[in-house]
């Protein structure tokens, strides 16, 4: 049975906060459901999306059955109100699954399930549950430094059920929580708008079954009050997620 096993080195920039002396995530075999929202603070028919996907935060099903992440574009800026959430290479990934078939348009609010376009909200629809999967488990272990060291140590372990999915890339994504933006100028003036699963950073790295694991510093921003982490493989140049997982940076999180 394959296996990967992603090494990856945290670089803790934690001045007002502290994380747990080592958290863990585990998905089940069957595969999580990967909720992503593409949006952005100057568009006026956003924020009833954003306080949807927020909906998940008191549900039993987060984490274990739902992992939502919200990438902020950064084609509403020019617009009248720079979203300070915005990353060029969020657009870019919405842009990559339009041209790989999976969206039809580039628009906000968006949604992605599993790495295919859904309009259902817009008409109220439940969200889509496909027949469960067995695609194998998506595992992290975060260790916090020692008092002498400034990095902490996340192991990440993928076991496919499947044969060999050929090379992998693991994605990262580090979500701000309780984010509360007063707005200012453009479609959203004078509203206060509240956001969660905010993709505060994001990282890719790649690894095929020869390697025995990889490394790489990651940054952690401690500017929420609240923080968790998104997790999730696919395969390599793809967008489609074999498997997620996710969790609380910390126990205020929660």
């Amino acid at each position: 049975m394959p296996a990967y096993l992603i090494t990856l080195t945290l670089c803790l920039l934690l001045s007002h906060s502290n994380v747990n002396a080592q958290t863990q995530w585990r998905s089940s075999e069957q595969q999580v459901t990967l909720i992503e929202l593409y949006t952005s603070e100057g568009c006026s028919s956003c924020p009833p999306a954003d306080r949807w996907l927020g909906s998940w935060l008191n549900r039993d099903k987060l984490w274990q059955q739902i992992v939502p992440v919200a990438f902020h574009i950064d084609y509403w800026d020019s617009l009248g109100w720079v979203d300070r959430y915005a990353q060029a290479p969020f657009t870019l990934r919405q842009q990559r699954y339009q041209q790989l078939g999976h969206s039809r348009a580039i628009y906000t609010p968006a949604f992605m399930v599993n790495g295919q376009e859904w309009r259902g909200f817009f008409s109220r629809q439940s969200l889509p549950f496909n027949p469960p999967k067995l695609i194998g488990v998506l595992q992290a272990q975060l260790q916090a430094p020692l008092a002498h060291q400034q990095t902490s140590q996340l192991l990440a372990h993928f076991t496919p059920l499947a044969a060999s999915h050929g090379e992998l890339t693991l994605h990262v994504a580090l979500l701000g929580m309780n984010i509360v933006s007063p707005i200012k100028a453009g479609e959203n003036k004078g509203r206060e708008l509240q956001h969660n699963f905010v993709v505060l950073k994001y990282y890719q790295q790649h690894s095929a079954l020869k390697q025995q694991g990889y490394q790489w510093l990651l940054p952690l921003s401690s500017s929420p009050e609240a923080q968790a982490i998104a997790l999730w493989v696919t395969e390599r140049e793809q967008m489609l997620p074999l498997q997620a997982t996710g969790g609380w940076l910390k126990d205020e999180a929660i």
